[in-house]
């Protein structure tokens, strides 16, 4: 019901946190089932991240563009945008679905 991009550019501090970001993720009290990765010239082996879909787009996007990327290649039409560095306290997908419920747009 909620989709999850992020964009992963090439410098070393854009992958440091990636694992704890998507670790986050998994914790979530509402599962989440599409997470893409903008790979933005990251050097990302899709073996690491079994859990995300991999965008490699032709050229450099940067961080703006990589994040719309993200939302245009999502499953869902709620889409929570994350740095690489982030990451979600438990209920943060939960609170989003349920004020998404009650305002619906």
């Amino acid at each position: 019901m909620i989709s999850i991009a992020i964009p992963v550019g090439p410098h070393p501090s854009n992958t440091r946190w990636l694992g704890e970001c998507i670790a986050s993720i998994a914790e979530q009290t509402m599962p989440v089932d599409d997470i893409v990765l903008v790979c933005d010239g990251a050097d990302l082996d899709d073996r690491d991240y079994p859990t995300c879909r991999i965008y490699r787009p032709p050229w450099k996007l940067g961080v703006a563009h990589g994040f719309n990327f993200g939302v245009a290649l999502a499953k869902h039409d709620l889409v929570i945008m994350l740095g690489s560095d982030d990451r979600l306290m438990p209920e943060c997908v939960a609170e989003c679905w349920r004020t998404w419920q009650q305002i619906h747009d």
